[in-house]
């Protein structure tokens, strides 16, 4: 679902634009990114690496969630998830792990390319790889998944994906409720004043910073 009802034209042309832009721009270097991540053995270097590419998907996530763009969100969702692990120490970087990461940038682009008809796309395939080495313990084990559903009613099934994937790791979930519009409007400004103060200025700091 996206909020374009609440822009004029013009401004969601803008936004999307911005989207489109950034993350292209995001993109960009990641191959030579990961390709040194395999080779080097210092773990800094690897730190700082892991880090860059970690962001990147990240702010990608973060921003295809606004315009409705599931599979883009899916996707960047999951190489987020798997470079958590691998910088925690979860997973270990291994030939195949980088490869599928890989593959899974290069669809992300392919998405964003064509971010219109993205939700159409077929992406199962490179899930699926994703999806075996988030399932794998640092010996290259299975991990054990069990069926769970949370007790909150979710009416965005992307947020429901997250957290059954978030409980069957056994974190606990806290339900919160914000009126983000009612304490804007009692500001005096419209979310298009929000978005384009916080959001978008954010997502750039983030891509020059560190966590």
């Amino acid at each position: 679902m996206n909020n374009k009802a609440n822009f004029s034209d013009s401004e969601w042309n803008e936004l999307f634009q911005c989207f489109l832009d950034e993350s292209i721009e995001h993109l960009e270097g990641i191959e030579p990114l990961l390709l040194q991540l395999e080779s080097s053995s210092d773990t800094g270097s690897c730190e700082t690496i892991t880090n860059q590419v970690f962001r990147a998907a990240h702010s990608i996530k973060g921003s295809s969630g606004m315009f409705g763009f599931s599979n883009i969100h899916n996707l960047s969702h999951k190489i987020e998830w798997l470079l958590e692990n691998l910088r925690s120490g979860k997973t270990l970087s291994s030939h195949e792990l980088i490869d599928t990461l890989l593959q899974g940038f290069d669809r992300l682009r392919h998405l964003i390319e064509n971010a219109q008809e993205s939700n159409d796309i077929d992406i199962s395939d490179i899930t699926i790889r994703l999806d075996k080495h988030l399932n794998q313990e640092p010996d290259g084990k299975s991990i054990k998944t069990v069926n769970c559903t949370t007790s909150a009613v979710i009416d965005d099934e992307n947020v429901q994906v997250q957290l059954d994937e978030a409980v069957g790791l056994g974190l606990n979930i806290y339900l919160a409720k914000l009126n983000l519009i009612k304490d804007i409007d009692n500001l005096g400004k419209s979310l298009s004043d929000f978005l384009k103060l916080f959001i978008w200025p954010w997502q750039r700091y983030t891509a020059e910073n560190r966590f």
